[in-house]
């Protein structure tokens, strides 16, 4: 919704500023040709000439004025729009450290994090997340993260390879970020829970070596629909990220070239 209002308010200073141009520029050509004929008749005879020639003059300064005032006050609310947004972004990031503001950022990218939300929506990962937070004394629902980490980092092995020979650049990528990046973020990010701290946690809350062997044997998904929802997953997260991408690009805009421009 914000970033319709704000599409929407630059809209109205870019149409209020053409709206000037093309009628001061209708209202000058009339100035012009009423000069013509003002050079071939002596004043007396061109006084009212001369008085149609003012008030064209008027109206063209009252236009110039009205759509100035217009642009200013569209430019202020846009203004406060982008400022709202700032101090937004600021609060989700205020509490996070750098390796996970840093987390953040590339997890916002559309595009290039395309394969990793095709991955998490087929996995379900976050759905088991979810629950981990719901339950957190339930021994199962940390089974039950641990086969997801596991089966999200078999999945994004595979599709990697598929699309390897078509993006041998993009694949090499990928990879790199999960076993580089994956294994400092480990070792900085205590937060983040990997395979073995879920099964730990599921330990310490009472799981015995029988439960989690049976549990992992026991474990299946059916790939075919696990396809189709991480597809759909893929598609819902890139377009909000297209959404939240596009508007932090707009609010850069708005501070950087807009706002200087048309509060003229």
């Amino acid at each position: 919704m914000s970033l319709i209002k704000k599409v929407s308010k630059i809209s109205n200073i870019i149409a209020s500023s053409t709206k000037e141009k093309i009628k001061c520029s209708y209202l000058e050509m009339n100035i012009k040709s009423l000069n013509k004929k003002l050079e071939n008749i002596d004043d007396k005879k061109g006084a009212h000439l001369i008085i149609k020639k003012e008030n064209i003059q008027k109206k063209i300064e009252e236009e110039k004025i009205n759509e100035s005032e217009r642009r200013k006050k569209a430019a202020e609310e846009l203004k406060k729009q982008v400022e709202i947004s700032k101090v937004k972004r600021k609060e989700e990031v205020k509490d996070l450290n750098n390796i996970q503001k840093v987390k953040k950022e590339f997890e916002e990218l559309p595009i290039a994090t395309a394969i990793d939300d095709l991955v998490s929506g087929v996995s379900d990962i976050e759905k088991v997340q979810e629950l981990v937070k719901k339950s957190p004394e339930n021994i199962y629902v940390w089974l039950n993260l641990a086969e997801t980490i596991k089966f999200h980092k078999k999945a994004f092995l595979i599709i990697n390879g598929i699309k390897a020979p078509w993006d041998m650049v993009g694949s090499t990528i990928d990879l790199t970020m999960e076993f580089v990046g994956g294994a400092i973020e480990d070792n900085v990010d205590k937060n983040k829970w990997t395979y073995e701290r879920a099964i730990n946690q599921a330990i310490k809350l009472g799981a015995t070596r029988k439960q989690i062997r049976e549990f992992a044997e026991n474990y299946k998904k059916n790939l075919v629909i696990s396809g189709i929802k991480g597809t759909s997953h893929m598609i819902s997260k890139q377009g909000k990220k297209l959404t939240k991408t596009s508007e932090r690009v707009i609010d850069f805009a708005v501070d950087k070239f807009l706002l200087k421009n048309n509060k003229k």
